[in-house]
């Protein structure tokens, strides 16, 4: 029981003290309309189980408000929601109405489409759960890349982060997206040993939000590519792609049964909705607020850094009921921790610590092994190509749609904020027998050194690495 206590005691004091923090700030979270909407899609869940068939996109189908919704968002938060609500003791019945955003929101409060406490607070739970999830594996993604105090730097970066505790604690999709977008970031370090597992995280990823589909050929080149020579011949390498696509297909095909009969048409309605819903967001801001619609990657780009920056928290998109929310969004910004590192000051300092962790940790993974390179290439990779697929797709200046790129994020602060120290290194009695008679051999102290990059530390386990004792203790 000590030894368990020293080696996770700091971990799971921190993971207490966020989880309080976060659950505790369920109902003071100001309410956004669209939690309404969500919470109404999560009816799915319930025909997932009893009549899947009946979610089915077909050409003749006269459209629904349902059907749209399954073509345009995501599945997995609206289950994760949905068994919240179950957990809260509702059912379907109690969600049947969706938002009107043409009415007044008395006029919705009326048709019954403003959920209770108690379902809005189960509902939340759910969605804070998997914020907590993603906390979670935030801190083992940072100590895979760089020991026990970046994952603990990474991890509270994000348990604390301005944006997570906003959006990610709504009814809504971005606790459960949070969650599949960190999973999906220790799968692409893991895919080379576990292709199947980082298949399973990538498809929780895409089917919280369709945007991540961009760490697909992340997480491919991630299962090709070993640094170990008896995993690096092609055949083993196309093996390992066939076992994460297998998993990221199946985990899809089950989780969306839109697609079951009609699979490749259904995809194709799912382009056009978005699509023409895309074109009807921009033609609305643009004929109240045309500055709004951002034209051009480098402009869309300098807006992707405000919003996960510098930008103020945004509680809504349009200001149809701002003076509906203007007490609950006061309320909210006086608790401290809730508007933490926000604004140019702090937004600044957590820029700083992104650039110093990229070039902190580019710098000690050239001294490392390959193994430490592949880690850090592919964690660039998986930045670069989700934050080009936000400026490409997106043209609003929406800030919730950034939060696919706050894990990565999180994990260069959590190195910039931890992983440029010097770590201490262990020393071992040479065994019996040892080469040069009293002389410690060069594997041993390769391997007593507490972290590598590359590396599980002493308390994690095995390690993944090219090294030779690495490979006997995995």
């Amino acid at each position: 029981m000590k030894s368990f206590l020293r080696t996770w005691g700091l971990e799971l004091g921190v993971l207490a003290a966020l989880a309080v923090f976060v659950l505790w700030g369920i109902a003071r979270v100001p309410f956004h309309p669209d939690e309404a909407s969500l919470l109404f899609e999560s009816r799915d869940l319930e025909l997932l189980v009893s009549d899947p068939l009946s979610m089915v996109w077909r050409p003749d189908r006269r459209p629904s408000r349902e059907l749209e919704y399954r073509l345009l968002n995501s599945p997995l938060p609206k289950y994760i929601l949905g068994l919240g609500r179950r957990a809260a003791g509702f059912g379907p019945e109690s969600v049947s109405v969706d938002w009107d955003w043409s009415k007044t929101w008395r006029a919705n409060a009326a048709d019954g489409a403003l959920p209770s406490h108690d379902l809005l607070s189960g509902a939340r739970t759910a969605g804070s759960l998997a914020l907590l999830a993603a906390v979670i594996t935030t801190y083992l993604a940072g100590r895979r890349l760089g020991g026990r105090a970046v994952g603990l730097a990474a991890g509270a970066l994000m348990g604390l982060n301005a944006l997570s505790l906003l959006h990610g604690r709504r009814a809504m999709a971005e606790g459960t997206l949070l969650m599949g977008v960190s999973l999906a970031v220790v799968g692409i370090l893991l895919a080379d040993r576990r292709p199947f597992w980082a298949g399973l995280a990538l498809a929780l990823a895409f089917n919280a939000k369709a945007s991540t589909l961009a760490l697909v050929p992340v997480a491919m080149l991630a299962a090709a590519w070993s640094s170990e020579r008896s995993r690096s011949a092609l055949v083993p390498a196309l093996r390992r792609v066939a076992w994460l696509t297998v998993a990221f297909v199946g985990v899809t095909w089950i989780l969306q049964p839109v697609l079951w009969r009609y699979p490749l048409q259904s995809l194709q309605a799912m382009w056009t909705e978005r699509q023409e819903l895309l074109a009807r967001q921009v033609a609305d801001i643009q004929a109240v607020a045309p500055d709004h619609v951002v034209a051009g990657a480098p402009q869309r780009t300098a807006v992707l850094i405000g919003n996960l920056f510098v930008a103020p928290l945004q509680f809504a998109e349009v200001g149809n009921y701002l003076a509906e929310t203007q007490e609950s969004v006061v309320a909210y910004q006086r608790v401290f921790g809730h508007t933490l590192l926000r604004g140019s000051v702090g937004g600044g300092v957590l820029l700083a610590l992104t650039l110093l962790g990229m070039v902190w940790g580019w710098r000690r993974a050239k001294r490392e092994s390959m193994a430490a390179r592949r880690l850090m290439t592919l964690l660039f990779l998986g930045t670069a190509l989700q934050g080009a697929a936000l400026v490409a797709a997106i043209p609003l200046p929406i800030q919730r749609y950034a939060l696919p790129l706050l894990p990565f994020l999180c994990l260069w602060q959590g190195m910039g904020l931890a992983g440029g120290w010097p770590r201490p290194e262990k020393r071992r009695r040479p065994a019996e027998g040892g080469v040069g008679q009293g002389r410690e051999d060069p594997a041993t102290r390769a391997g007593s050194r507490k972290v590598a990059f590359g590396e599980w530390d002493d308390e994690g386990g095995s390690a993944p690495g090219p090294r030779s004792d690495a490979r006997a203790r995995a």
